[in-house]
């Protein structure tokens, strides 16, 4: 009887430390996967105070549609132009932040 109760302790122990290494290693990815998506969060924070309004004012929109409309174009053409850029680069920021983590997935 008692190499059985034995026998149930090893195992139970053997059990708990087996579930402590896991969660361990689960703690670890997800500080890992946490820190990668703060570096993504501080890239677009970053973005955010790349042009501040001491620096770049916002220009007078019915002079610059006019100087635009002279020259063929349209201030709504510019404006897309350059929301399409901020977009894709945010898109590629956050594609790269969660291409990590699809990776890490995978490997778990």
């Amino acid at each position: 009887m008692d190499k059985i109760v034995g026998d149930i302790v090893e195992a139970s122990n053997v059990y708990i430390r087996c579930c402590e290494n896991y969660w361990k290693n689960k703690i670890e990815q997800l500080k890992s996967e946490i820190e990668k998506l703060r570096e993504a969060l501080e890239k677009i924070d970053s973005w955010t105070k790349a042009y501040p309004l001491e620096m770049f004012p916002e220009p007078d929109f019915k002079k610059v549609a006019e100087v635009l409309k002279a020259a063929g174009l349209s201030l709504d053409e510019v404006s897309a132009s350059n929301m399409r850029h901020v977009i894709t680069k945010l898109k590629d920021i956050t594609e790269q932040a969660l291409k990590e983590k699809d990776e890490q997935d995978t490997l778990d």
